[in-house]
């Protein structure tokens, strides 16, 4: 036998040695028996366990994995209250509190038991999943339950209602479908444009470029950017225009090859304000725009107009189709989708990700 092959034996008969090590079964089970009340205990309704090595990593880092797979088995934690259906592993709630947090790695792989440190963190783990009634949160419970309303109350039957359209909005969220959007400009492109003369000096600018268009200069001759000579880059009636990527406004650019950051419209950098806007009926972009001398659209309608690209243009190039996954769309929408549901979600957690973790 070779020195690589004694080595690589050595090293097995070692690990063996080591996992064996931390076996404590048959302390744990005696511990147990000496317990007066045997039920009601602590269970796991899986077949499955997980391996001592994999476990132990707990004790030495959290890596976001290894939390993950506890977590998942820590979720079939129930508590069994009949001597009778106690399965050979379990452990009495008549023991004290740091015991059953200390013994409670048995329960995942047999014969193992922690620490103070990585038994404190089974504990927290505990708290995080939240399972009391998992069997009254699931999809599928929900599923039966809004067809028999009246054996609920209104306040129990609206709570089904909402993990019911959330569990199916979720089932669906890799689904792939096809939603129409309206362009998004480049800045090196140019696109058609509703422009008009500025009466300072005198150059065919944007509507977009104007802080009042039926009343002001354009924004260029404003005190305050002192730019009233800067040539158009465009001939009218073209522009270079950009998405603001914070109100989803689009409005011209004048100086394009500065703009070395992402587009934002002036009123989300500068003011921390929606921008005034209209919108176009036939490819929904919303243009900024202020006109005072207009009529104020009524109950809260917007400005509508047909932009200068749908004239010219044919639907085609103003109305692209994009492949997106209902999760994806869900999530671009949450705010508007959270609203509608009466729910109360943090704005920055997807909940419809297929990859959704709290590690």
């Amino acid at each position: 036998m070779d020195s690589k092959s004694t080595s690589s034996t050595d090293a097995t008969i070692v690990c063996a040695w080591i996992d064996e090590s931390y076996n404590a079964r048959e302390e744990i089970i005696s511990r147990i028996a000496e317990v007066k009340e045997q039920v009601p205990a602590i269970v796991l309704t899986l077949d499955k366990r997980m391996n001592r090595s994999e476990l132990l990593e707990i004790t030495r880092s959290c890596n976001s994995q290894v939390v993950r797979t506890v977590m998942s088995f820590l979720n079939h934690l129930t508590i069994i209250t009949n001597i009778s259906n106690l399965p050979q592993t379990y452990l009495p709630l008549d023991m004290n509190d740091n015991e059953i947090f200390q013994l409670l790695p048995h329960l995942l792989a047999e014969g193992l038991k922690f620490s103070l440190r990585p038994s404190a963190l089974m504990a927290i783990f505990c708290i995080l999943s939240n399972n009391k009634l998992p069997e009254n949160n699931a999809y599928a419970f929900s599923k039966i339950c809004v067809k028999v309303p009246q054996f609920f109350t209104e306040n129990e039957n609206l709570f089904f209602r909402k993990l019911y359209t959330l569990g199916g909005l979720k089932l669906n969220a890799s689904t792939r479908i096809i939603v129409k959007q309206p362009f998004i400009p480049t800045v090196r492109q140019i696109h058609h444009d509703t422009k008009i003369q500025c009466q300072t000096c005198n150059i065919i600018r944007s509507t977009t470029l104007f802080p009042d268009v039926g009343k002001s200069c354009c924004a260029l001759c404003l005190p305050c950017y002192d730019l009233k000579h800067t040539p158009e880059p465009c001939e009218a009636p073209f522009s270079h225009l950009v998405q603001c990527t914070t109100c989803t406004c689009l409005y011209a650019i004048v100086q394009y090859r500065q703009l070395f950051s992402t587009p934002k419209c002036h009123y989300c950098r500068n003011l921390s304000e929606s921008a005034p806007y209209r919108r176009c009926i036939e490819c929904q972009n919303k243009y900024v725009h202020n006109d005072s001398t207009e009529p104020i659209p009524s109950n809260g309608e917007e400005y509508k107009f047909v932009c200068a690209e749908c004239q010219h243009s044919t639907v085609s190039k103003t109305i692209v189709d994009i492949p997106v996954s209902i999760g994806t769309l869900f999530d671009e929408n949450k705010i508007q989708l959270y609203k509608y549901l009466n729910i109360n979600v943090n704005d920055d957690i997807n909940i419809f990700s297929t990859e959704w973790s709290l590690f």
